[in-house]
């Protein structure tokens, strides 16, 4: 298994392509030709809401996953378990990002105007940007501090 500061490089390319994703989804969605009315007028509010509950949902996993596997990683940063659940934790959090976005293309999709779409394209940019992987671990000769 790699190293810490393998893993923190490919935790930051993997945050690089997740960034990558809202903007590919918003031209993506730029160019379907969307006339429809909308039917369901409450649809926005209601993927607003299930947004948060995810936003909630992420910073419990965070806690749960990233916290422990970091304070383990500051004690021995060699530990290849601490690691796979820093990693688990940061790609959770991604995942998550990423799906506020998706309710942005669902809303844009379904006929509603980018004024409501694109608040849900900005919070999953936002969320990914504000949960940006960090690994610092304390020095030693045999650790290397993570690079990109």
């Amino acid at each position: 298994m790699a190293g810490a500061p393998e893993t923190a490089r490919n935790v930051r390319i993997l945050h690089l392509a997740f960034l990558a994703a809202p903007a590919v989804l918003f031209f993506a969605v730029a160019t379907l030709p969307v006339t429809a009315k909308p039917q369901i007028t409450f649809l926005p509010a209601l993927l607003a809401v299930l947004a948060l509950g995810e936003v909630g949902i992420a910073t419990a996993f965070r806690a749960k996953l990233l916290r422990p596997a970091v304070a383990k990683l500051e004690q021995a940063p060699g530990d290849a378990r601490a690691l796979a659940q820093w990693q688990r934790g940061q790609l959770l959090s991604m995942a998550f990002a990423t799906t506020v976005t998706l309710y942005g293309v669902v809303v844009r999709v379904m006929g509603f105007s980018w004024n409501i779409a694109a608040w849900f394209f900005v919070a999953g940019f936002l969320l990914l940007l504000w949960w940006t992987p960090r690994l610092v671990l304390p020095s030693s000769p045999n650790v290397r501090p993570p690079s990109l």
